[in-house]
């Protein structure tokens, strides 16, 4: 891979006029990072990913977590658009706040669907200390327990009927 530093060794990167500038410490301008933003603002239909890079690109004074992360996917697209494919994904690696946030909605959708959570408030149903009470007691039950069999089985009916109304809705 090319190195992001302009001029030779010992000498400082080129100073950039207004230009994007390469996410990192150097301040040698990055053509391509201005018009992959410039072409993601024109584009109706982004994806997460994508969201969350525009959301990152447009935000002033990004923390040091923001600013690796931008980092990240400004490198995986470069790489997805040279490369036609994206790279490889670490199953190592932690959820990103966005993936993270829809995996906590989804658990929040199976308690309303078991009738645990009000829908419309998403308050709990039954008092929060004896919800937690039974969770924990689900959770406490063995992998290989007659009754996870069990539960699995009508979860998948009712998660497969609330699949077919909601595509049918």
């Amino acid at each position: 891979m090319p190195s992001i530093r302009s001029g030779s060794e010992g000498e400082p990167p080129a100073k950039a006029s207004g230009a994007a500038r390469t996410p990192g410490l150097t301040a040698r301008p990055d053509f391509w990072l201005a018009d992959h933003i410039a072409g993601l603002r024109g584009r109706a239909n982004l994806s997460d990913q994508q969201r969350r890079f525009m959301v990152l690109a447009d935000k002033v004074g990004r923390s040091g977590d923001e600013e690796r992360e931008f980092n990240a996917l400004a490198s995986a697209q470069r790489s997805e658009e040279e490369h036609g494919k994206p790279p490889e994904v670490n199953p190592d690696t932690p959820l990103a706040p966005v993936d993270r946030d829809d995996e906590l909605l989804r658990s929040a959708e199976l308690l309303v669907l078991a009738g645990l959570l009000d829908g419309r408030t998403g308050l709990p149903v039954w008092d929060r200390a004896e919800l937690l009470g039974a969770l924990l007691t689900l959770a406490a039950t063995r992998e290989d327990s007659d009754a996870r069999a069990t539960w699995k089985r009508v979860g998948g009916a009712l998660l497969g009927a609330a699949g077919r109304r909601r595509s049918r809705g």
